[in-house]
């Protein structure tokens, strides 16, 4: 990327200087550091955010809190809650890893927590859930229940 390769050029800078130094980025000309494959628009979002180091953007990503005594398919109990995430959406529901080393699933003939939805609308893979164990594994870990988001 041109930028990266000729930002240290103005004063004698190097780049890791210039990460959250607006009196330098906000002097530096986007122009002089476009080509064929990035435009003014995009070096000028580069040095904007150039400006706030550390920052990120993205929304707060929330992970499953895996419980500690739960390793195994043989330490599933029907009844228990086990946060999850969701790791592949089916035709028919979801598969969750629930931290033993084999995903779950749960249906859309379930209970749903979004009347008329179906879990394909509301889980995507990624998505952290909460998840009522149904039936003793193994052979096969089942949900009953589910409901969207973590602790």
């Amino acid at each position: 990327m041109p930028i990266y390769s000729q930002a240290g050029a103005p004063g004698g800078s190097e780049l890791q200087s210039l990460i959250g130094d607006t009196s330098i980025l906000r002097r530096l000309d986007p122009e002089a550091f476009t080509d064929a494959a990035f435009g003014v628009p995009t070096v000028t979002d580069i040095l904007r955010e150039l400006e706030k180091p550390g920052r990120d953007p993205r929304p707060a990503f929330k992970t499953a809190n895996f419980r500690e005594e739960v390793e195994k398919l043989e330490d599933l109990k029907p009844g228990m809650v086990l946060e999850g995430v969701v790791t592949n959406v089916a035709a028919f529901g979801a598969f969750v890893d629930v931290g033993v080393h084999q995903d779950g699933s749960g249906d859309d003939r379930q209970n749903s927590p979004r009347k008329g939805k179906t879990r394909r609308l509301v889980l995507l893979p990624g998505s952290c859930a909460k998840y009522l164990l149904s039936i003793p594994p193994p052979p096969a870990v089942e949900f009953a229940w589910w409901w969207p988001g973590c602790h």
